[in-house]
């Protein structure tokens, strides 16, 4: 297996993050850019799934294209039926709900009060 150069941009693995999670069927992909307002991270991406089965499928696909970037991922919440998985892979930060925890917890309606949505990544305002 031959590795995807390191050097690849924030651009390139956004698109990257996107196209597995539409492979995975994922609905309502929204990328945030947060790099102006986060000293934790670049970009935070948020995905539905319908069940906790396909969201630790998508966590684990994702994990796999960090780590062919050469990138350290972490994946928490995959111990229980919570409804919700984050992936931290450093600059990005992806979060998978099903429905019912998105609803719930707003994640973008929190983060993207402070931005501006351009297409369908969002961009400090």
């Amino acid at each position: 297996m031959t590795k995807i150069d390191r050097k690849i941009s924030m651009n390139d693995r956004i698109a990257q993050i996107e196209e597995s999670l539409d492979d995975d069927k994922a609905s309502d992909i929204v990328t945030l850019d947060i790099g102006k307002q986060s000293d934790f991270a670049q970009r935070m991406i948020i995905a539905g799934g319908d069940s906790q089965r396909q969201l630790v499928a998508m966590a684990y696909h994702l994990k796999s294209l960090f780590k062919e970037w050469g990138e350290e991922s972490s994946i928490q919440g995959l111990e229980t039926d919570s409804g919700w998985i984050v992936l931290d892979g450093g600059d990005i930060v992806v979060h998978l709900l099903v429905p019912e925890k998105r609803d719930l917890y707003s994640i973008e309606k929190i983060w993207s009060s402070a931005f501006e949505k351009v297409g369908e990544t969002v961009a400090v305002a």
